[in-house]
């Protein structure tokens, strides 16, 4: 006959576990609540900086097949936010992310870098990548198949873009002088 009190003993025991495993699993939601918050931007709801460099390095390192960077900078955001407020500035970039998104669920992972810059990466290089003209940005794209490290990547679309702006300031700068 088994001990009547080892039995009892045994299913305290068995009560104190789930106890504790309902305790962790309570811990374990506010973990994954946390590490969501700071994995995805709070106003566009998009992937940051981390995962984008950690995606990046991945797709470089582990792809067989070639894939587009496509950098996208929103144009004047900080006029807007100086001249329009914040408010019509977070509409701008969540307007832009979503624009994002439509265009990512058919091709890659768009990811809002902080401020007004935005990437994505492409699943193949054969992506139109004309379609990431979306409006009040200027965006560069770079085929993986040049490059071996993802800061090459980096610098080669961030140089594009730069480029794009470059002469879009310099062409409202001629615009203003010659309205005078």
């Amino acid at each position: 006959m088994i001990n009547k009190e080892k039995i009892i003993d045994n299913q305290r025991r068995i009560q104190e576990l789930k106890e504790k495993l309902e305790e962790k699993t309570k811990e374990n939601k506010s973990l994954r609540k946390t590490i969501n918050y700071y994995r995805y931007h709070y106003l566009t709801g998009m992937k940051q900086r981390h995962d984008f460099e950690y995606d990046l390095r991945e797709k470089l390192e582990k792809s067989e097949e070639p894939f587009y960077l496509v950098m996208l900078d929103v144009n004047n955001l900080h006029g807007i936010n100086r001249t329009k407020g914040y408010a019509e500035g977070d509409r701008l970039l969540i307007e832009v992310a979503n624009d994002i998104k439509m265009i990512c669920k058919e091709c890659g992972e768009g990811y809002h870098i902080g401020g007004d810059e935005f990437y994505v990466i492409t699943d193949d290089d054969t992506a139109d990548i004309t379609k990431f003209s979306i409006d009040n940005c200027e965006f560069g794209a770079v085929n993986s198949i040049d490059f071996i490290h993802s800061n090459e990547m980096l610098d080669a679309v961030d140089k594009i873009v730069i480029e794009k702006k470059t002469a879009l300031n310099r062409r409202s700068s001629d615009e203003t002088r010659e309205r005078k």
